[in-house]
């Protein structure tokens, strides 16, 4: 009991008769109680119904029983029906809830299967638990699982003991209830492709360490310490710059060493150098792994997100738009097609099996190509002959066996027009647009919402550019490898093709926008000593790194205020339930960064800002300004 005159009461819970609790007793102190016993519990779950407590007890026979607090029994219900099909008693039992559901999971050896039970309490008191539904589990191991009212979110460990999330919407309208699988952000690092003869990777590894944000400071501390014995240092304060510091002079002196003991060439020195700065790597990214690994989940039913916690940070699953439902769902029935004028049903499903498409094409383009199509993107150069490259390989195109699928679109040229459509992002800045006075009350305005919306637009920009790249490679492989009629090969030739590459480039512009850093200590210094606070986020005191992309910066100081400025955006602030509108403000904000664009937003952030002179790798502003 809680409260100011709070206690404790212990409760004896008595389903039995009281003379055959008695000799019970008697029994068990005569001889050791069986622990398999079927009437033992093996979950206890504590709810609420009605404003009073109630605990759900589940016992081994499959059985549960409601004890209000007064500890009389007010319902139970046998949950496994057809007992007569499954071995006696379940072998694993895990119960979860949420605001008005139970959620049992029975693991049997035959099978596994996920109970959705829903507590009715009646004018008597008593409480009955109706069965909503019957789930059958994949063949996986459950590590946790959570529940809501609108669905289940479980961690499962497959064969090769990889963690996956699946999802189940309990949605009794729908006919394509299946699992969907929630794509984690993948641990591969694009820089292990083949790289030109005699690169030196210590400027690429610095970038990947101290600039990425993607390892933890006490990550690369722990690095050094294990090659570097005489290293110590505090976690509280050790900042990124001292520690590059400190790896750049333990590898030189690795590398000088090195070379007093024998006489290396100058390309022999090279190698050695990247050797050391890509075991360095690997061990921070080893030691990134074990910090990464999930520990538990959480489910913020209010907000409708789902939290997956880790040993030293916190994922947030976010929705997915159509576009990513269709590139990473196998049978996601999803319509990609509305809204880019895509309305017949067929034209709709052309799409869909495109996308699909694209995704199988994506599996066997050489690695080696993809680093060399950024490279051309990079450098302002075509391409052209790297796409036709790819495609008119014949191992490709044995690989991809895409005859059958493509055969299969009644409307080839039309499905990537409407495609296209769907990626083309235009902004028309409002007239009548009224900013908000403190971007921090705003939906996201928070430093864990700008760090929510940074990550989201980065990811839809990344699946973007791909869908884009291997659409060009698609077209390339069509008008080398397939007779279609003239008509069509045309209207890719001439349409197509030239759409593509302009969004191709407008994509990795974005891309690049995401992904590069800036010393943000540098920046606001300067911003004030200018006398303009524009590029001042007001959450120095919350962050804990020192180097922010340059789209979180531009998020933070003027993209989320400009796309929510509009009169439809005034109606997203004033939602209660803020992540649902997550992807419509995502949206708003690609549409700020998209190059071709009438108006270009954040070229004229950055130019006002003059955040390009902080910008790592300033040869590549006039790529888009």
């Amino acid at each position: 009991q809680l409260g100011s005159h709070g206690g404790v009461k212990i409760t004896e819970l008595k389903h039995n008769q009281l003379i055959s609790r008695f000799f019970s007793g008697l029994t068990d102190g005569w001889r050791k109680r069986n622990a398999n016993a079927p009437d033992q519990i093996v979950s206890l779950l504590f709810g609420e119904l009605e404003g009073q407590s109630v605990l759900y007890a589940f016992y081994r026979n499959n059985i549960t029983r409601i004890w209000a607090t007064n500890g009389s029994c007010v319902g139970a219900e046998c949950f496994v029906k057809h007992a007569d099909q499954r071995v006696e008693g379940s072998q694993t039992i895990m119960v979860r809830k949420s605001h008005s559901l139970l959620g049992v999971f029975l693991a049997y050896s035959d099978c596994s299967e996920f109970i959705i039970l829903r507590p009715e309490p009646d004018e008597s008191g008593n409480v009955a638990l109706v069965r909503e539904s019957i789930i059958l589990a994949p063949n996986y191991d459950l590590i946790d699982f959570k529940l809501s009212d609108r669905g289940i979110w479980a961690l499962w460990c497959n064969a090769e003991g990889e963690m996956q999330v699946l999802t189940y919407a309990l949605n009794s309208e729908s006919s394509h209830n299946f699992w969907l699988p929630i794509p984690l952000e993948s641990m591969d690092d694009k820089y292990t492709a083949k790289l030109e003869k005699g690169t030196d990777l210590k400027h690429i590894y610095c970038n990947r360490i101290f600039h990425s944000g993607k390892f933890d400071n006490d990550v690369i501390a722990k690095t050094l310490s294990m090659f570097n014995r005489s290293f110590s240092y505090s976690s509280a304060n050790i900042s990124t710059a001292v520690l590059k510091r400190h790896v750049c002079a333990y590898i030189d002196g690795e590398l000088q060493n090195e070379r007093k003991l024998q006489n290396i060439t100058d390309e022999e020195f090279i190698e050695l150098s990247s050797n050391l700065w890509e075991k360095f790597y690997l061990c921070c990214s080893q030691y990134n792994f074990e910090a990464c690994q999930p520990i538990g989940m959480l489910i913020l039913e209010r907000m409708d997100v789902f939290c997956l916690v880790r040993k030293k940070l916190i994922s947030l699953f976010r929705p997915c738009d159509e576009l990513e439902l269709a590139f990473l769902s196998e049978n996601y029935p999803g319509n990609v097609a509305l809204g880019a004028g895509g309305d017949g049903k067929n034209l709709q499903q052309d799409v869909s099996v495109l996308v699909r498409m694209l995704k199988q094409i994506d599996k066997y383009v050489p690695e080696d190509e993809k680093v060399e199509i950024e490279s051309c993107l990079f450098q302002l150069r075509s391409t052209k002959d790297v796409m036709e490259t790819v495609a008119g390989s014949q191992c490709f195109v044995n690989q991809c066996n895409l005859t059958s699928v493509i055969q299969s679109i009644e409307d080839l040229p039309k499905a990537m027009a409407v495609l296209l459509q769907k990626l083309k992002l235009d902004y028309e800045p409002s007239v009548d647009a009224s900013f908000y006075a403190n971007p921090k009350s705003l939906p996201f305005g928070g430093l864990l919402g700008i760090q929510l919306l940074t990550e989201t637009v980065r990811q839809q920009i990344q699946l973007r550019y791909m869908v884009v790249r291997n659409l060009i490679i698609l077209q390339h492989l069509l008008l080398n490898n397939f007779a279609l009629n003239c008509n069509a090969m045309e209207i890719i030739r001439s349409k197509c093709i030239p759409d593509s590459e302009v969004f191709l480039q407008s994509y990795y512009v974005m891309n690049w926008i995401a992904e590069t850093t800036v010393d943000y200590a540098a920046v606001r210094s300067k911003s004030l000593e200018g006398g303009e606070a524009s590029l001042v986020i007001g959450h120095e005191e919350a962050y804990g790194f020192e180097y922010l992309s340059l789209l979180h910066l531009f998020v933070a100081t003027r993209g989320l205020r400009t796309c929510m400025s509009t009169e439809e955006a005034h109606g997203i602030a004033e939602c209660e339930r803020v992540f649902p509108v997550l992807l419509d403000v995502c949206n708003g904000l690609l549409r700020l960064i998209w190059p071709v664009a009438g108006d270009f937003t954040f070229g004229q952030w950055l130019m006002q800002g003059q955040t390009h002179t902080q910008g790592q790798g300033r040869q590549r502003d006039n790529f888009f300004l």
